[in-house]
């Protein structure tokens, strides 16, 4: 049974680790997202659960298309699947996932959460169907929260950096119009 499921959440805010000691994690929420914070720091710098270790089906997307499904098989985590295609099998070919799943550490979960039965739902429901919006009752939306050590930048630090960036080329072009 599908306990836990998130939409579209961004490939560049995990964090894959393979350098030094940084986590393999993904970090989700299921604390509703405050009204209009989409990209705020704050938003983004809360602390989430780690949903790596579940178990489930995938969907990976690049440039607005589904490039690719998958499960998890037996022993194998969300996190693992995810991690081969984003470093091996179709590397720089997506961006964003989705995925549905359950934590089999949790012996509530692992009984009600055959890899058989998952399958079934994605037949029965239809891809399309279950990644537009998924109706999946007793199953808890997801939010991704932006891992501190991924790749991502908040729209305000990027905001920043865009206005300094701006600043030192205006500077330079007015130097070059004082220089003979």
């Amino acid at each position: 049974m599908i306990t836990h499921y998130g939409l579209r959440w961004e490939a560049d805010e995990v964090s894959w680790g393979g350098r030094g000691d940084d986590p393999e994690e993904m970090l989700g929420t299921t604390q509703p997202q405050p009204f209009g914070s989409y990209g705020d720091d704050t938003y983004a710098a809360q602390t989430g659960r780690n949903f790596g270790n579940f178990s489930g089906i995938y969907c990976l997307y690049g440039g607005g298309m589904l490039e690719y499904c998958g499960a998890t098989g037996p022993g194998t985590t969300l996190f693992e699947g995810l991690r081969m295609h984003w470093q091996k099998t179709l590397q720089g070919r997506w961006w964003t996932f989705s995925w549905f799943g359950y934590d089999p550490r949790d012996a509530a979960d692992a009984r009600r959460g055959a890899l058989p039965e998952l399958a079934g739902f994605a037949e029965a429901h239809g891809i399309p169907d279950l990644i537009s919006r998924p109706e999946i009752p007793g199953a808890i939306e997801v939010r991704q929260v932006a891992h501190p050590e991924s790749n991502y930048m908040a729209p305000a630090r990027i905001a920043a950096i865009l206005d300094e960036l701006i600043a030192i080329y205006e500077a330079k072009v007015a130097e070059k119009e004082r220089s003979p």
